[in-house]
């Protein structure tokens, strides 16, 4: 059965994983965990959380949805961590918040297609 998740290429994140369905069903499940952490230290900052924080957070999420296969949000979160590390962070209050709502899209139709194959 395929698995199909808007935003997401599965074939191609299952394709990482040497096309182990079961395998990427484990890693979209840490997915979810982590890109929950994630997304609470982006949604503290600048207030809670230093642009250090915010950029290990980003650069995590960035890292994770390249490897599922959601290229788009992954390529999103690689522009917030560069101008993040360069400093620029009128970039980064500006597109926050966009961010925090692509992590949290992908966040429910994760634990949507994780709660079916559990």
């Amino acid at each position: 059965m395929a698995l199909t998740i808007e935003g997401i290429d599965t074939e191609l994140g299952m394709n990482m994983l040497g096309g182990d369905e079961k395998m990427y069903l484990l890693v979209l499940g840490s997915f979810c965990s982590d890109t929950e952490k994630w997304a609470k230290v982006v949604a503290a900052y600048p207030e809670k959380s230093s642009l250090k924080g915010l950029i290990t957070a980003v650069h995590g999420f960035k890292s994770a949805a390249l490897n599922v296969g959601a290229a788009d949000a992954g390529n999103f979160a690689k522009a917030i961590e560069l101008a993040a590390k360069s400093g620029d962070t009128a970039f980064v209050s500006a597109n926050r918040e966009r961010l925090l709502q692509i992590m949290r899209v992908l966040l429910s139709r994760c634990r949507a297609v994780a709660a079916e194959h559990s």
